[in-house]
């Protein structure tokens, strides 16, 4: 629990205003109450200590003090805001994490099976970045009819009056 007594600078006049927080509300309304109590009495305290006269002392008068306290939230709010980006923060540098380690994955199984590790491709079909073509729905022989697919094979790379001649799907003579 704490309090604060200040000036007014609003206002033109001796006008002080007290603040008090507390655990609960009543907490922060009962420590108020204190507080705008034991004015007075320090007032008094203190005007005898510099001997002013009794027609010139100053006196206490409550101009508006709230009955109901209010919720102060912008300490929970900083900090709800700050574990919100903190976590959004966190869910991005995660994903990127987990991505870049499966990216590293899938390339490197792809290596393999390139230097002829991994999965051999069989008769009648052409391996592509480790995928096999020639399989129905792969979207390799799209076009070519589904009967023409099993009499489909792979012809190698030759040299004719030196052209080389890349690799192609011809049909089975």
């Amino acid at each position: 629990m704490e309090f604060t007594v200040e000036k007014n600078v609003t206002t033109p006049g001796p006008i002080m205003l007290v603040r008090a927080t507390g655990e609960s509300r009543d907490s922060a309304m009962q420590l108020l109450q204190d507080v705008v109590a034991v004015v007075p009495e320090n007032l008094i305290v203190m005007q005898d200590q510099l001997r002013i006269p009794t027609f010139s002392r100053v006196d206490v008068m409550t101009v508006v003090q709230d009955d109901e306290p209010a919720l102060m939230i912008k300490d929970q709010l900083r900090t709800l805001l700050a574990a919100v980006a903190g976590g959004l923060a966190m869910t991005v540098l995660a994903t990127a994490v987990l991505d870049r380690a499966l990216m590293n994955r899938t390339i490197k199984r792809g290596r393999r099976t390139r230097s002829g590790g991994g999965q051999a491709a069989t008769h009648g079909e052409v391996k592509l970045d480790g995928h096999r073509s020639g399989v129905p729905g792969s979207g390799a022989l799209d076009g070519i009819p589904e009967d023409d697919h099993e009499t489909m094979k792979p012809s190698s790379a030759t040299l004719q009056g030196g052209e080389l001649e890349l690799p192609t799907l011809a049909p089975k003579k």
